[in-house]
């Protein structure tokens, strides 16, 4: 059996950049995941509490119950649940979208079947289940933060199923604090917000800081995106062409999913 965790940062109004990210694996994979990071959760390091709720950016930026921690007491604690992702194995991915660019170009293309950024994003982490799936030749189960996209989540789930005529995906939804796997896909998540968030002008320039490129560094066949106004532009542009040209039979397929799965993953 497959698994995928998927959690999302920079969802509240503030943040200008929204981001989901995760791990997929199989389930063996997951299962030595989940039995380092409890021996962490247990004991983060030697002479320190439990920790109570996981959250990377907590760890990060030394809030909640990681403010009596040093910085170098930190970095520890942030390498070794990195470093559990990294030896299990799994396969992190992350998809993020400058929201004030999406809206703008948006609406200048009329590509409103896209959704909002959120439901972009949330919508490749779906497609990329499904890519999963294809590739390991066996059925995967997605499990997402039930904290999101109540209204459109299980639409937009339940397109991708219909538009690739597969039942190889099974979703669900959870709280962060109760799986494991969603805890790691928080790290991932918010490390991809990082590194977009540092570059947001000229996201293609960006350049992850240390964690996250180890993480990636362990995982060669790691994928995402991070889109800015040019790669949103230039996505739009295509999706257009594309449509005008009646690719996908658009006022059948489900929002989404017109016969663009190539343009942001090849096979």
């Amino acid at each position: 059996m497959l698994e995928g965790y998927f959690d999302d940062s920079g969802t509240d109004d503030r943040s200008d950049l929204i981001v989901w990210g995760g791990v997929l694996g199989d389930t063996a994979q997951f299962d030595a995941l989940r039995t380092q990071w409890a021996q962490l959760i247990l004991q983060p390091m030697e002479g320190k509490s439990p920790i109570k709720a996981f959250h990377a950016s907590h760890i990060a930026n030394s809030y909640g119950e990681f403010s009596d921690y040093t910085p170098p007491e930190r970095d520890i604690v942030f390498r070794a649940f990195r470093e559990s992702i990294v030896s299990s194995q799994l396969v992190p991915i992350s998809f993020g979208v400058i929201k004030s660019a999406w809206y703008d170009l948006q609406q200048q293309y009329g590509m409103q079947l896209f959704g909002s950024p959120e439901q972009f994003v949330f919508l490749n982490c779906v497609m990329s289940g499904q890519r999963f799936a294809s590739i390991g030749k066996a059925p995967v189960k997605l499990c997402f933060d039930t904290a999101r996209l109540e209204s459109s989540r299980d639409e937009i789930a339940s397109g991708g199923n219909g538009f690739f005529n597969s039942t190889a995906l099974d979703v669900t939804y959870s709280r962060v604090a109760d799986e494991i796997g969603l805890q790691a896909a928080d790290m991932v998540a918010y490390e991809a917000f990082v590194l977009g968030n540092a570059a947001k002008a000229d996201i293609a320039d960006a350049k992850p800081r240390l964690h996250f490129q180890r993480l990636l560094e362990g995982a060669p066949d790691a994928f995402g995106f991070m889109m800015g106004r040019t790669e949103i532009e230039a996505f739009f542009s295509n999706a257009q062409a594309m449509l005008k040209e009646g690719i996908g039979n658009a006022p059948t397929r489900p929002p989404g999913f017109q016969n663009l799965f190539g343009m942001l993953f090849r096979s």
